[in-house]
């Protein structure tokens, strides 16, 4: 992971009702857990992150098993990384849409 990647502190508004900037001890998969029934009704989710880890893959992949389609922005430095790779190719395997998000240099 890039440097520029991990000081990457964005937050994630949910219909524009629920934001989320991971300060307050509450992991990113928990919300996206928490919000699931209403991503439900809505039909799609976007996750925005610059942090992908098996957890968040998990809950990624169970939220597009129950019905709306997913897609994930990375925000990476190094989009090429082969420690996402297998991440990434499990979440396409299902459908998830994978785009990336390359920062501009500090």
């Amino acid at each position: 992971m890039a440097e520029s990647d991990r000081h990457f502190d964005g937050g994630i508004c949910f219909k524009g009702q629920t934001y989320f900037s991971g300060k307050r001890g509450i992991g990113f998969a928990k919300v996206l857990l928490l919000e699931m029934r209403r991503m439900r009704k809505v039909g799609c989710t976007v996750v925005i992150t610059a942090r992908l880890d098996s957890q968040m893959v998990d809950v990624m992949l169970s939220m597009r098993r129950m019905g709306p389609n997913v897609r994930l922005y990375l925000v990476t430095q190094t989009p090429e990384d082969a420690r996402l790779m297998p991440m990434i190719l499990k979440l396409q395997e299902v459908g998830v849409e994978v785009g990336y998000v390359k920062p501009l240099p500090l």
